[in-house]
């Protein structure tokens, strides 16, 4: 939702669990401005047709990229009002599951919140 109040394609969101560069047990967030691109966001990705997601919620997963990751999209037609909740329910359960099996992980929000790298 902040990303997406943010109202701007330039505005992005970070977090880093305990493990992935928050070195202490709180939470862990940054907000960017910037006009260019990260390097994920440029990375190639690879659709995975067969995980379980809301309708019009898309999956991918990052190809020849130095770490693993996925993204997760809305698709295109979905509004945000509709999509956004959709979205945040499947990458917050995502991380509650890393977390659980403390699996250190990071979470980059961008495109207004339409668009979720993990």
């Amino acid at each position: 939702q902040f990303a997406k109040e943010a109202d701007s394609d330039a505005f992005r969101v970070g977090f880093n669990s305990l493990g992935a560069y928050a070195t202490i047990n709180h939470l862990h967030f940054q907000a960017y401005l910037l006009d260019a691109p990260f390097p994920v966001e440029l990375a190639a990705t690879a659709p995975l047709p067969h995980a379980s997601t809301p309708t019009g919620v898309r999956l991918s997963a990052l190809v020849d990229y130095p770490v693993r990751g996925f993204v997760a999209e809305l698709e295109p037609d979905v509004p945000p009002s509709r999509g956004l909740p959709l979205l945040a329910r499947l990458i917050g359960r995502a991380c509650e599951l890393l977390a659980a099996s403390n699996v250190p992980h990071n979470v980059f929000i961008s495109q207004r919140g339409r668009r979720v790298f993990l």
